[in-house]
């Protein structure tokens, strides 16, 4: 409203201007007032049709080198101007509306090399350009994304804005144009170094059912209902206060379960968050060969369950993985709790956190509980790392669970070295 009634006022002026010249020449009369009159009215009237040149009638497209990318890659972006009344325009701001989250360099793992950094870049102002069409019909701007960061970017605005040769008259309009890219998670691969009970060895997972061998033991653990009584540890009980019994050695389970916490809270920082992501997109990728079944569970604002995620429902889980952003919520051990009925049993369990607290630290020694297998990855700082957090992961340790500690160092590799 504010840009109209600009330009109303200014049409007014060039009229009242034309009106005073062609008056002054009237009534002095005279070569000067009448050449200055003849001499100025060809910039007034290129004034006034740039007035009412109808640039709401341009159309404009914007197109873009691949739809589909990976988190790293180049990203090449055209708008396309084109109109059909070849009127002489001195110049033309062409201003695109970028997404906030593709101003975020992605830097692959150089990212990493300080987790407690912020991954959100500066705001910047939008990008734009100037072009000098003046008859040309068409014109093209182009800039590039280099590094494009992780995400579904959505592109809305483009700004277009022209004027006379004085700027005395400036005419905009806005096109409302949508588009999207959709940018996965980069992917590296995932060694994992397995265990060395025969019953850890080869490719291949057992599709018969567990069995224990009583002759090594692996751990202690609460007695649950179903125990044997000659399983108790009555040494540790003694101890502990409370009935423990042996854990023993088990033969894979024939399935996987993958947990990802995508939860978000004040203390977590967005390159942890990130780093979770793609372990998570690197694992399910380098999972694909095995011929067990991965169910891949991501907790977050809400919880989604994808069966076979390293085959038929790979495809769904990445597209999951690249759209995922961090939200404040619950936090990841209160809403696995929650989960506990529905999660199935007897998996090898895979579970990739960012943060390790006494909740989490509970849901994950229940998952010890129903499961043949637990082994965690904790992506955080090395800053973050103090007593504290080695003492839950060392009782952790004693009760079975394989876990990882992922900080800058590790994160920074072309591939992820991995105990299971």
């Amino acid at each position: 409203m504010k840009h109209k009634i600009g330009l109303v006022f200014r049409t007014v002026t060039i009229l009242l201007l034309v009106t005073i010249l062609f008056s002054y020449a009237m009534f002095q009369g005279g070569f000067v007032s009448w050449f200055l009159f003849y001499a100025t009215l060809p910039l007034f009237l290129y004034m006034l049709g740039v007035v009412v040149y109808p640039m709401s009638k341009w159309h404009v497209e914007r197109t873009f080198s691949k739809a589909v990318a990976q988190e790293g890659e180049t990203i090449t972006v055209d708008v396309h101007v084109k109109r059909k009344l070849p009127f002489p325009l001195f110049y033309c701001i062409v201003e695109e509306e970028t997404p906030n989250s593709l101003r975020m360099s992605g830097r692959l793992r150089d990212k990493y090399k300080d987790m407690n950094a912020s991954l959100k870049g500066r705001q910047e102002p939008p990008l734009k350009t100037i072009l000098f069409p003046w008859f040309h019909t068409s014109f093209t701007f182009t800039y590039v994304f280099e590094e494009v960061s992780r995400g579904e970017h959505h592109f809305h605005n483009i700004r277009l804005r022209t004027g006379d040769i004085f700027g005395f008259v400036k005419k905009e309009t806005t096109c409302d144009l949508h588009g999207s890219i959709l940018v996965y998670p980069s992917q590296r691969d995932v060694h994992m170094q397995p265990s060395l009970s025969s019953y850890e060895e080869g490719s291949l997972q057992s599709k018969g059912t567990m069995k224990r061998d009583t002759s090594i033991v692996t751990g202690v653990r609460e007695y649950v209902p179903g125990d044997r009584f000659s399983w108790v540890d009555w040494k540790t009980t003694a101890k502990q206060g409370t009935v423990m019994t042996k854990e023993f050695e088990q033969e894979k389970s024939a399935n996987s379960l993958l947990i990802m916490d995508g939860t978000m809270d004040d203390h977590t920082d967005d390159l942890s968050y990130e780093g979770v992501v793609e372990f998570c997109a690197s694992f399910l990728t380098s999972y694909g060969n095995s011929e067990a079944d991965l169910t891949f569970v991501m907790i977050g604002q809400g919880v989604h369950y994808i069966n076979e995620a390293n085959r038929r429902g790979k495809n769904k889980a990445l597209y999951q993985l690249a759209k995922v952003q961090p939200e404040k919520g619950d936090s990841f051990g209160e809403k696995l709790q929650k989960e506990q009925a529905t999660l199935p049993i007897n998996h090898v369990c895979y579970v990739v956190i960012k943060q390790l607290d006494e909740h989490v630290q509970q849901s994950i020694e229940w998952l010890k509980k129903r499961n043949s297998k637990v082994v965690l990855f904790l992506v955080m700082s090395e800053m973050k790392r103090d007593e504290e957090m080695e003492e839950r992961l060392n009782q952790l340790s004693i009760k079975g669970i394989v876990a990882n500690v992922m900080t800058e160092n590790e994160m920074s590799h072309s591939a992820f070295e991995v105990k299971t």
